[in-house]
């Protein structure tokens, strides 16, 4: 059973992650100011979607084991290993 809420937080939080590292790599890599509309706005939308990744990664790890119980390590294990 997949949770809807918490796919739409996920989903949010990569795009926001996608989007500050696109106007980093054009402001600080390739000098383009196109969308840099405010150093302290980039900042903290960063801010944001690191945490908010890392806080769903979390949640997500917790649900998976209250899911899985003690199989959890090595199910994540075999997929770290694949990765």
């Amino acid at each position: 059973m997949r949770l809807q809420r918490l796919d739409i937080l996920r989903g949010t939080a990569i795009v926001l992650m996608v989007v500050f590292h696109l106007n980093y790599s054009l402001v600080n890599i390739f000098g383009i100011e196109s969308l840099n509309f405010s150093e302290l706005l980039w900042y903290i939308l960063g801010k944001i979607a690191a945490l908010g990744f890392m806080t769903i990664a979390g949640i997500s790890f917790s649900l998976a084991e209250k899911k899985y119980g003690k199989n959890i390590w090595e199910k994540y294990w075999k997929y770290a290993f694949v990765l």
